[in-house]
């Protein structure tokens, strides 16, 4: 498709829950997002105060070279084991990553209808 027809949203949270499997093909069950570590992003959005929003990044945002350093950002998907959240974490540059994050100081699992 290339990168100018593509829009990469991500989303975030500081904690709360979530429905995920605790392995690849395993039943989805609601799981415990504990508070993010110290020193990722996740922690930074959470001491904004703002108990949610969102950030549209664009090419002013990739020449701010406070933007441009690489942070922790924890990476939650399909797959969760909270005893081991402090692998799901991968350095991020923000900018080159997203188009937009979405940030949620606390989630909680959806019910399935």
């Amino acid at each position: 498709m290339g990168a100018e027809n593509v829009f990469l949203i991500g989303f975030g949270t500081y904690h709360g829950t979530l429905k995920a499997g605790a392995s690849w093909g395993s039943k989805m069950q609601e799981m415990r997002v504990p508070p993010a570590a110290a020193g990722s992003i996740e922690e930074v959005f959470a001491n904004t105060g703002l108990k949610s929003f969102y950030l549209i990044f664009d090419e002013e945002d990739r020449k701010n070279k406070s933007f441009m350093k690489p942070i922790g950002n924890r990476a939650i998907g399909v797959v969760y084991n909270p005893a081991n959240d402090a692998l799901q974490y991968v350095n991020t540059i923000m900018p080159m990553r997203y188009d937009a994050f979405l940030f949620f100081l606390e989630t909680k699992a959806l019910t399935p209808l």
